[in-house]
């Protein structure tokens, strides 16, 4: 450890820095006689050091306690980098109270000529530091920013630790306060800024945004030459008259001087666009559609041969230029070394963000800050800012000629209509080139206009399939994948490895034949079978999922204390029946508890009591309020503080946790989609001789049969089939036979076979009803179209075995179902009791074309869904660290 007192008026700070030399030898002080300032300083502190890596700290940052050896694992495991940078906390003076967390993007050559967002704690490779010359003389304020640039000049070997290592005091003085405490700081930016641009090429002036000097902050903006480059704008378009006509009106106040524009004809048959096209001054050129349809990349790809230009611009013909200079600053970025692609900042016409860069890690849609008002600079002003993005879109995206060709284009095979942009931007980001969203180029989009309003289920699933597994070098895990406009969720990093495996309680609510139930089985066996993690099952009481945990070698419990905590009706009887049930997890020794759905609060309860971390699992689609207030108000209190417990609570479904969003005291929440073992269920739908089973059935090969897989009750809707069945022509009803898979004691199995008796026997012939069933695949064999007339539900698996076997869907919307299926595609929905809707939407699955198609679009529409094995790793994750957290507890 290095401190150089650098000229200190108070005597005492020389004093106390010399008392630290005496309590390691490690420690070196200097005391100067005089001020030099920062640079000199550190320097000096450098000279004087002696190790392979230096760590600069500022004399008002706090490490936490494990930084050094952190920094160390991630130095060791990233092949000895050049520079390592972390996260930050910034706290008051006193370092008592917590202002802000920064949760920094990942390495971002571009992002640090917006601004400095290393910010202090940052571990340079010595032999670097002396290959750049160290902190420059003259850049006082700034040097920090100005190393950083020049040390970007000569490697890219940086590494990011996502993880807060040190603690920042906003004391007096200080820039944490603002960039305004130091003023000469931010003309030391300016000029590092404009000398680090000048070192690639680009002689240009540099401002600070008015949004920025109004927030204090030292970020900086280029002002780009308006000449350069040739650049040719490639904007498709097909009979959108009103929408084209504005955006050519607007490209006039277009700055850049160095542009052709190139207007693609898509087969436009509007007489007033083809007058339009014909009194153009641009280039036209007209490029039908080939066999397969409407194809934006073919239609690009044919423009782009004959562009000659050095940049080529894809531009959406419901875009609208709002800022003159947006082509000057997007082909300014691109000249700058090692740019492949950039994108602009686009708004919807009320003015909030449409698009602020692409990431494949947010899970809501892949585009970053969407609907995020304009004014915002949005989390650490990155919606603001020019930054490196992992793809942007090619709503507006500029990209060099040369390089396209080179690529081979936008994939016309497999991404069509969407996912070019994205899938080009990969590419190049492969080919070792970096993407840039232009923070300061803004243009209007009026979105969806200019292609089909909906994306094909073949492209997505070839996109998923293609990236599924693609991560964002940018974005952080600490930043939550359920919010575009990025919002901080911390994680707790997973520990190495361990040669013993996690001991995992899974808490299930009962060991029927339902949904939630078998899911939780499918979850046990994949934590069981990924390794790492022993998996034992817990319930209130037995049931028939019994024998299949046995023969997946799952050790079951069944816990009279879990079910006396889960009828308890008062606190108290609550606090005896927990305490029994915590005794009974501390001596199974497991790490982590998992509660499977919002009934298994007493697990969440009992696993807090014996100080094991929890995650919980939500499957249920109704509210909260609605859920729990069936419950003593006692139990209804200690079940909804019990939120705050886990180190997850695990959504099945984004329309459940928007729901239950009111309980998230904690900010804990997320949401994992269930995941189907596909193979494991159509082995069980394949193994059926559909036609012979379909003949015991006395169904023929003309009938379609509509098949209703699910616990019948009321909440199901199954009613609503029968209903429509006998509301339909008798001619339709004679080439339809409806098979409810289900029936349980009960008084609404009761009344609903009461009701069928009624009926002439002619339509009874036609109904058919069987009891609940674990052989539920022979039933999927035979049909030909899956009903689901669910009121409440979270994000039901009978839709996920009905897409992965390929069927068509005809179902409420309810819920998360909407996540599930692709309304049009794969499944026609219907108003839950809206007869005459279902009436409708049964009459067109008669039709074999439809259903033909639909059946198709299923399979496609399954593989775009959570799979198996991602659900199973996003648990792994989860749960590695929340038994990571409890460590760090300790």
């Amino acid at each position: 450890m290095v401190l150089v007192n650098d000229g200190s008026t108070d005597p005492s700070i020389a004093a106390e820095l010399e008392s630290y030399a005496g309590m390691d030898p490690r420690v070196i002080i200097r005391n100067r006689a005089e001020n030099r300032h920062i640079s000199v300083t550190t320097n000096e502190a450098v000279e004087l050091s002696s190790g392979q890596y230096i760590a600069f700290l500022d004399n008002d940052d706090m490490l936490t306690p494990d930084a050094l050896a952190v920094v160390d694992r991630y130095i060791q495991d990233n092949c000895e980098p050049d520079l390592v940078y972390s996260d930050d906390a910034r706290f008051n003076e006193s370092g008592s109270v917590l202002e802000s967390l920064r949760f920094k993007a990942g390495w971002s050559p571009e992002l640090l000529l917006s601004y400095s967002y290393i910010s202090h704690f940052r571990i340079i490779k010595r032999e670097v530091y002396d290959r750049i010359g160290g902190t420059r003389v003259g850049m006082e304020g700034s040097q920090d920013h100005d190393m950083f640039l020049r040390m970007s000049e000569v490697s890219d070997h940086v590494v990011h630790i996502p993880r807060i290592l040190y603690h920042r005091r906003a004391v007096a003085g200080s820039t944490a306060g603002g960039g305004d405490q130091k003023p000469y700081s931010l003309e030391a930016g300016k000029r590092a800024v404009k000398e680090a641009f000048a070192r690639r090429g680009l002689d240009v002036d540099i401002n600070r945004p008015d949004w920025a000097i109004k927030q204090n902050a030292g970020i900086f903006c280029p002002v780009m030459p308006d000449d350069g480059p040739s650049v040719t704008l490639v904007i498709p378009t097909k009979n959108n008259l009103l929408k084209l006509s504005r955006l050519l009106r607007s490209l006039p106040q277009t700055t850049y001087r160095n542009y052709r524009v190139l207007v693609i004809d898509n087969e436009s048959d509007d007489e007033r666009v083809i007058d339009l096209l014909n009194t153009l001054p641009y280039q036209v050129a007209r490029i039908p559609s080939g066999a397969d349809g409407f194809n934006y990349s073919a239609l690009n790809n044919r423009a782009v041969e004959a562009v000659d230009t050095d940049y080529v611009l894809f531009l959406n013909d419901d875009t609208e230029v709002i800022d003159p200079s947006w082509l000057s600053q997007m082909v300014g970025w691109s000249r700058l070394p090692g740019v492949g692609a950039v994108g602009a900042r686009l708004l919807f016409g009320s003015g909030r963000v449409q698009h602020g860069g692409i990431s494949p890690s947010l899970a809501v849609g892949y585009t970053m800050f969407r609907g995020l008002p304009s004014a915002d600079a949005g989390y650490l002003s990155y919606a603001k800012v020019t930054r490196n993005v992992a793809a942007v879109t090619a709503a507006c995206m500029l990209t060099p000629t040369g390089l396209f060709k080179k690529l081979g284009g936008f994939d016309e095979g497999a991404f069509g209509v969407a996912y070019n942009d994205v899938d080009y931007c990969f590419r190049v980001r492969d080919a070792g080139l970096r993407i840039v969203f232009c923070g300061e180029a803004t243009l209007y989009h009026h979105e969806g206009s200019s292609r089909p309003k909906q994306d094909k289920p073949k492209e997505i699933a070839a996109f998923r399939e293609k990236y599924g597994d693609h991560r964002d070098p940018y974005f952080n895990p600490n930043w939550s994948r359920w919010h575009s406009s990025v919002q901080v969720q911390p994680s707790v990093p997973a520990l190495p490895a361990s040669d013993k495996p996690l001991r995992v309680l899974l808490a299930s609510h009962n060991l029927n034949l339902e949904g939630a139930p078998q899911s939780l089985f499918e979850l046990a066996a994949g934590l069981k079978k990924g390794g790492g993690q022993a998996a034992s099952v817990i319930s209130p009481h037995p049931g028939e999922l019994d024998q299949r945990y046995a023969a997946e070698g799952i050790p079951l419990t069944v816990s009279p204390a879990l079910a006396a905590a889960c009828r308890a009706k008062t606190a108290a009887e609550y606090r005896a029946a927990v305490s029994d049930l915590a005794a009974e997890f501390r001596i199974g020794g497991y790490h982590v508890v998992i509660a499977n759905t919002a009934e298994m609060y007493p697990a969440i309860s009992a696993a807090a009591e014996a100080g094991i971390p929890s995650v919980w699992i939500i499957r249920e689609g109704n509210s909260w309020n609605a859920y729990y207030e069936r419950k003593p108000a006692e139990i209804e209190t200690i079940a909804l503080s019990a939120f705050a417990l886990p180190y997850r609570v695990v959504f099945v479904s984004a329309a459940s946790q928007a729901r239950w969003s009111d309980v998230n005291s904690r900010d804990n929440f997320t949401l994992i989609r269930n995941g189907l073992d596909a193979d494991r269920f159509r082995q069980k739908v394949l193994m059926n001789d559909r036609g012979a089973l379909r003949r015991n059935l006395g169904v023929s090969d003309d009938d379609c049969l509509v098949v209703c897989v699910g616990t019948m009750c009321a909440r199901k809707g199954q009613h609503d089939l029968l209903l429509a069945f006998i509301s339909l022509p008798a001619e339709q009803q004679r080439r339809l036979r409806v098979l409810f898979v289900g029936e349980r004691r009960g008084a609404y199995c009761e009344e609903f076979r009461a009701f069928v008796g009624t009926l002439p026997v002619s339509i009874q012939e036609r109904i058919m009803i069987v009891a609940e069933t674990s052989n539920v695949g022979m039933y999927y064999s035979v049909a030909d179209v899956f009903f689901c007339g669910s009121r409440v539900e979270s994000y039901p698996r009978v839709i996920l075995e009905a897409e992965a076997v390929g069927l068509p869907i005809v179902t409420t919307p309810v819920s998360g179902i909407p996540e599930q299926v692709i309304e049009g595609a794969n499944a026609l929905f219907y108003t839950p009791a809206n007869i005459s809707e279902l009436c409708d939407r049964l009459s067109k699955v008669l039709d074999p074309e439809v259903r033909r198609e639909m059946s198709e679009a299923s399979i496609d529409v399954f593989r775009t869904l959570t799979g198996y094995s991602g659900m199973i790793s996003s648990y792994q994750e989860v749960v590695m660290q929340a038994a990571s957290s409890s460590v760090i507890k300790r």
